[in-house]
Order: C-alpha cells, then structure tokens, then sequence
C-alpha cells in the first residue's frame, strides 16, 4: 500500500521514475514496464532518474579544472557529495576548525545541470529555486 501511496504522490508531483513504477508493478510479474513508462513520460508525470554521486562529482571536477580559476584552496581531489531534492551538492569540505566565507558550492540536477552558488548562500535559500528551476526543464522536455 505504501508503495501505491508513493507513486501517487510522485507523479502528482511530476517526479515519478521507473524505480517507482517498478515498486508498484513488479517486472518479474510480466508486466511490459517499458510501455508503461512510456506513458508516463508522455503524461508528463515522469523525473530523470537519479544521478549517481560519482557522475555529479565527475562534472564538477572538470568543471573547475577547465574554467583556469584557482584551486589551490579547493582541492578537486577531495570533492563530497550530499544529496539534495533532484540532484547533489557538491564542494570541497573545509579542513575541522576552518571558516570558509563565500566557498564554491556546486548543485547538480539529475539532468546533469550543473550550477554554481557559495557558502554565502545558505542551501535553505537556494535549493527552493533549484528544483523549480529542475522540475521547469524536465517539463518542458515532454
């Protein structure tokens, strides 16, 4: 029932993935998921799935790398990780005792959207915006 329950309250919020659908309607019962799926790519309902912690890091590495900004204060080598609603945030933790002031700190969507904001931006500020703007160009891609 909590299954049903969740996959209710995800394609309302147009956030369903094939892992929920798959929870509901078991492959193994011969049910055709990917027709099913389909449908609900088409109704608009669906999400990417998640994207894995090692691809969000592997973006912003090259990322930093690439765009000839300074690291020697951020160590890509020790890039974190925490998952957020639809993505990650991702920064270079600060060493235990240390105060880092404006910080990068790099939020990636599921989609694979990297954006860029700072420690000067608490994540209860921005990551309201962040899956706004997520869920708009999920969307709109349907």
């Amino acid at each position: 029932m909590a299954a049903i329950e969740t996959f209710v309250a995800a394609a309302e919020s147009a956030t369903l993935t094939r892992a929920t659908l798959t929870a509901v309607f078991p492959e193994a019962d011969g049910f055709d998921i990917d027709s099913a799926f389909h449908q609900l790519v088409l109704g608009g309902v669906t999400a990417p799935a998640p994207l894995p912690e090692r691809r969000a890091i592997d973006l912003v590495g090259p990322y930093l790398t690439e765009s000839g900004e300074d690291t020697s204060g951020y160590p890509v080598d020790d890039l974190r990780a925490d998952r957020v609603d639809g993505g990650w945030m991702v920064f270079a933790p600060v060493a235990p005792g240390e105060i880092a002031i404006g910080r990068a700190i790099f939020y990636v969507a599921d989609d694979g959207v990297l954006e860029r904001s700072s420690s000067s931006v608490a994540p209860s500020q921005y990551l309201p915006e962040f899956r706004r703007r997520f869920r708009n160009r999920n969307r709109s891609l349907l």
